[in-house]
């Protein structure tokens, strides 16, 4: 599966997902040092079978990361799956509460 076909299915549809991922992507291009873990992040998306999609990943983005490609890559590469799939089905902005410790800065 292509990249483009990736997003368009992670996204379902939903414009904010879509620019989320395409801004991974660019981010990635743009911070070669970060490219690994954007790589890794797409395959926790891609793992998480139908959780993270849609939505779920502009609520990750935007409200619980408030759109800091650096803590998208810190939440999709160290919370545990559960946690972060439940944090990212809440619309209300309490998710973020849930996985904070796992955005602390070093």
């Amino acid at each position: 599966m292509n990249l483009t076909t990736k997003i368009a299915e992670f996204s379902q549809g939903n414009p904010g997902a879509m620019n989320f991922l395409l801004g991974m992507v660019k981010y990635g291009a743009q911070n070669p040092e970060k490219q690994i873990k954007v790589t890794k992040s797409f395959k926790a998306i891609e793992d998480s079978l139908i959780i993270l999609r849609g939505w779920r990943l502009y609520v990750l983005f935007n409200d619980i990361c408030e759109r800091d490609y650096d803590d998208v890559l810190k939440l999709l590469l160290t919370c545990p799956r559960d946690l972060l799939e439940d944090a990212c089905n809440r619309q209300d902005r309490s998710g973020k509460e849930m996985v904070k410790k796992y955005l602390e800065h070093e």
